[in-house]
């Protein structure tokens, strides 16, 4: 049975997500990053098919590069935006790409963390966990349960506050 569709609206807020295929990274190098990001920027869309061409072109390799189509959840309160941040946050933490979130340059923790210029709404995230000090905080927490987080995120079940 096919998904149903999620349609991304003005002034909401969606968890998109995907997977590489076989769980593989996806940025080689941080110009595939930034390449991706354009496409982001321009193609929503079309985003994993124009990416899978240009990657496979350019590491001589073919064939998919992410395991599906992209998934979007509709962020509709306070604690889960707040969970999938952490989460996404955490998530190379967890799959040991590096130790500490601010370790992984593609990720927005860089961004709200910095005082650099970004698309991210940077106020109205940190907002969100009350201030800087919050943010940090909870997105560094040792004690985080990704498996927790996770079955929230992907299978529905509850999650207490944070």
């Amino acid at each position: 049975m096919s998904e149903k569709k999620i349609l991304l609206e003005p002034d909401k807020f969606c968890h998109i997500f995907n997977r590489g295929i076989n769980s593989m990274d996806i940025f080689f190098e941080n110009d595939n990053y930034e390449h991706f990001r354009r496409l982001y920027d321009k193609y929503i869309g079309s985003i994993a098919d124009t990416y899978a061409k240009a990657i496979n072109k350019r590491f001589g390799r073919t064939g998919a590069l992410l395991e599906s189509n992209f998934h979007r959840k509709p962020i509709e309160d306070i604690e889960y935006f707040k969970n999938v941040v952490i989460y996404i946050h955490n998530n190379p933490v967890h799959h040991r790409i590096c130790k500490q979130p601010i370790d992984y340059p593609w990720s927005s923790y860089l961004s709200c963390m910095s005082l650099k210029s970004t698309k991210l709404k940077r106020d109205k995230v940190i907002g969100w966990f009350d201030n800087k000090a919050n943010f940090k905080l909870l997105n560094n927490d040792e004690s985080f349960d990704f498996a927790k987080i996770n079955n929230f995120l992907f299978i529905g079940k509850k999650l207490k506050n944070l």
